[in-house]
């Protein structure tokens, strides 16, 4: 059976006595209208599920006994994708579905075409609303464990030893598309996604001497959200099955 999940912030053992957050307390109590011995489970991203009974409720707390720990780890596939910062709305629905297609590391990316950059300051403001986009995916999907958010780095910064590298450019004369690439021995990949008018030339051709492979979607102009989810949506059927 599957309970309804909740962020913890750490890890616990068995028979642990757990107070909930105030946050996740109010869901609990007030939102929810749980009760007295009924299951939920608890998540902190180490890739273990906390199988917990509530044990009481009152107007200031909710406590909670840990019953089982459940191993819920992705699979072996490593999957990086490199964004292009994009509008803020578009780029927090990147990071929201990022979390469900199993990514495991996001790197926003300073290129040439960027309408918008961040500051390391106005970075750092926004920091913590996205983890908890990445959190709240998380609960949602059934993922224990989610991607590492890098700090934005410039187009010539990008560095990845993947064992495949594409990077989506509509503009480009080559006109393979993803299905081309090879299939065998795929363990890490990374995926570079322009921003609203892709890359420059003189980026590709940057991204090409370091080894990534210049791909198609289709031929179709997607926008850079569209992309990015049918990027990761296509990495994950060619190379892990979903796992």
């Amino acid at each position: 059976m599957r309970f309804l999940r909740f962020f913890y912030p750490n890890p616990l053992k068995i028979n642990d006595i757990a107070i909930l957050p105030d946050e996740v307390a109010h869901k609990v109590r007030k939102v929810l209208r749980l009760n007295i011995n009924q299951k939920i489970t608890l998540v902190c991203g180490d890739g273990k599920d906390y199988l917990a009974e509530i044990i009481a409720i009152d107007k200031k707390e909710v406590r909670v006994k840990t019953l089982e720990i459940i191993d819920n780890q992705d699979g072996i596939f490593q999957l990086d994708l490199y964004l292009a910062i994009i509008k803020l709305d578009n780029f927090e629905l990147v990071l929201q579905k990022a979390v469900e297609l199993g990514v495991k590391r996001i790197f926003p990316v300073i290129s040439k075409h960027c309408d918008i950059t961040f500051s390391a300051e106005q970075w750092n403001k926004k920091e913590k609303r996205f983890q908890e986009i990445i959190i709240n995916a998380a609960m949602q999907c059934g993922r224990s464990s989610w991607y590492e958010l890098l700090k934005p780095i410039k187009f010539a910064e990008i560095n990845s030893d993947a064992d495949i590298k594409i990077i989506f450019s509509p503009y480009d004369d080559d006109k393979n598309n993803i299905q081309e690439c090879k299939n065998n021995d795929i363990t890490t990949a990374a995926i570079l996604i322009g921003p609203e008018g892709g890359f420059s030339s003189e980026e590709v051709k940057f991204a090409r001497e370091k080894n990534w492979q210049a791909r198609q979607i289709g031929r179709r102009i997607l926008r850079a959200e569209t992309a990015a989810i049918a990027a990761m949506v296509l990495i994950q059927e060619k190379y892990a099955n979903w796992q």
